[in-house]
């Protein structure tokens, strides 16, 4: 449990901000930036961050269905590989473990890759979500 003595990352922004980022620079978006989801009810925001090395995105909850997370808190590490369309990603699972992937984005539109949990693991897909008008408040 050491995630509970060390402040973990978080992106403070608001969802609305977020979306509104994203309609802001729609036109210079890097494909990996925006909305995700892996079907379950969490959805994930990609956006671009370059404040840690080897970093370019991070990738940040904006719904939360284990109490052990919150909203903003980091999911993911990316940085772009050599070939275009390719990512590095470090991904955070549910019990805060990290695992280190190479993703290739499927018409910039969905990524999968498979996550080992002990002996066995299972295939997370990643499917971008059309991102909704932003709502001002």
């Amino acid at each position: 449990m050491l995630r509970y003595a060390d402040k973990w990352e978080t992106v403070s922004i608001s969802e609305s901000d977020f979306l509104n980022y994203l309609q802001q620079h729609r036109q210079t978006l890097d494909p990996i930036e925006g909305v995700w989801s892996d079907g379950s009810p969490d959805r994930i925001g990609i956006i671009r961050n370059s404040s840690k090395p080897g970093r370019d995105f991070i990738g940040f909850k904006l719904d939360v269905m284990l109490p052990s997370w919150r909203k903003g808190y980091k999911k993911m590490d990316i940085a772009h590989a050599k070939r275009p369309g390719t990512y590095a990603i470090r991904y955070y699972k549910d019990d805060y473990a990290m695992q280190t992937t190479t993703i290739v984005l499927d018409h910039s539109r969905a990524f999968n890759f498979f996550v080992q949990e002990g002996d066995e693991g299972y295939d997370m897909t990643f499917i971008k979500i059309s991102t909704p008008m932003p709502t001002n408040h």
